[in-house]
């Protein structure tokens, strides 16, 4: 079920809620504060997938919180200086970041998170989709 169609069947109240929130955190628009952290988010037909670049980055350097709906990702990117080096140009990115980002209604509470070859990668499962069931209808006496 899509986004907004979940959204009808609930109460306007949620449904005005959700949308206050998704102007402030909505997809391409997640506070970064810092720098920035660029990412992808998509669906498949069994999960919600979760991208990130982070070279450099070690699983330690990162922490990965969720509270309810709400997921932050935060980290730091510490590189070594060169000794007695002066820079002519400086372009790969350094120090802290912190993104917050809403997750799918239906995305589930578990998540495999995995950091390989600099890519971070957080999968959300979807639930099953439902399937009609005829209820049989039984006669009095």
């Amino acid at each position: 079920m899509d986004r907004y169609r979940e959204r009808r069947m609930r109460s306007p109240l949620a449904v005005l809620d959700d949308r206050a929130e998704d102007l402030v955190t909505a997809p391409g628009r997640g506070a970064a504060q810092d720098g920035f952290l660029s990412l992808d988010m998509y669906e498949t037909d069994t999960s919600f997938v979760i991208r990130a670049a982070l070279p450099g980055l070690s699983a330690e350097d990162l922490k990965i919180t969720r509270e309810g709906r709400t997921l932050t990702l935060e980290g730091e990117l510490v590189l070594p200086e060169p000794d007695s080096a002066t820079y002519l140009f400086r372009e790969r990115w350094r120090g802290h970041f912190s993104r917050t980002l809403p997750l799918p209604e239906s995305a589930a509470e578990e998540v495999n998170a995995t950091l390989e070859s600099g890519v971070l990668s957080l999968e959300f499962a979807k639930p099953s989709p439902r399937t009609p069931r005829t209820i049989k209808v039984n006669t009095a006496g």
